[in-house]
């Protein structure tokens, strides 16, 4: 992605999955080892270009990836960006509608209050 050097960049990921990869899963990912360096080079890459990730993790089958995608970015990222994850195992479709809503709201915001 091309953005203008001085924006507060943020990804919002939104799954209700894990990334089918036996590293990113608790072994049933599936078939798909040839995606995992891609991936693993993203989140590098969103670390170097201070793009700050927000990840919403919608049930259980994403409790092992979120984890190992923050590690992968904490483990190169800057002191201007950082990687937060959300929760939402027990939840209805109103409730996570509604906090996703709410915390969406709340780091636009705050990025936008920081310029």
């Amino acid at each position: 992605m091309n953005w203008r050097q001085k924006s507060f960049k943020i990804i919002i990921h939104i799954a209700d999955a894990g990334v089918h990869s036996k590293s990113f899963s608790d072994g049933e990912g599936g078939n798909y080892e040839s995606q995992e360096m891609p991936l693993v080079n993203l989140i590098k890459q969103c670390a170097y270009k201070n793009i700050s990730k927000f990840g919403y993790q919608i049930g259980s089958h994403p409790q092992l990836s979120f984890p190992e995608c923050k590690k992968i970015y904490d483990s190169v990222k800057s002191k201007d960006c950082y990687y937060e994850v959300y929760h939402f195992e027990h939840a209805s479709d109103e409730v996570v509608a509604s906090k996703l809503k709410e915390n969406i709201t709340n780091h636009i915001t705050a990025f936008i209050t920081k310029k």
